[in-house]
């Protein structure tokens, strides 16, 4: 899920987090109806290969693919689901740039926890706990 907000392993942890609380994923399919109960709410959706999924909420998610295949040509790196930039949108070819949807960031996320021997002897100080995403 999310395949340009996560990571694979970061998108497989939130599905399955999902999946435990009663969410079914239904990737790829095409809806051909929507069935309505009695109450004019939706009890079911109707797939174009014929299977019937039952739903009380539909959520579609819609998006577009940004168009980066111009931009290999002249070598930046298209791999990564978009023009991969740094933390200033540059590319690696010089004075070339890119941001919105074509953007692409690599996701780097540190973690530094800082504590000294003294504070660890005293149950009263915490942890103070720092997050960067220049690693």
């Amino acid at each position: 899920i999310m395949p340009r907000l996560f990571t694979p392993s970061l998108a497989k942890k939130y599905e399955e987090l999902y999946e435990q609380n009663g969410v079914k994923f239904v990737k790829g399919a095409l809806i051909d109806k929507l069935d309505a109960g009695s109450d004019g709410r939706v009890s079911s959706a109707i797939l174009k290969d014929g299977s019937v999924v039952e739903a009380d909420t539909v959520i579609v998610g819609i998006g577009a693919k940004p168009s980066v295949s111009p931009f290999e040509a002249v070598g930046v790196n298209i791999e990564v689901g978009g023009i991969e930039v740094d933390s200033m949108f540059r590319t690696s070819i010089p004075s070339i740039f890119a941001i919105g949807d074509v953007a692409a960031f690599p996701l780097k996320v540190g973690f530094c926890a800082f504590i000294s021997n003294k504070e660890m002897l005293d149950p009263r100080i915490q942890l103070s706990v720092s997050f960067s995403t220049d690693v």
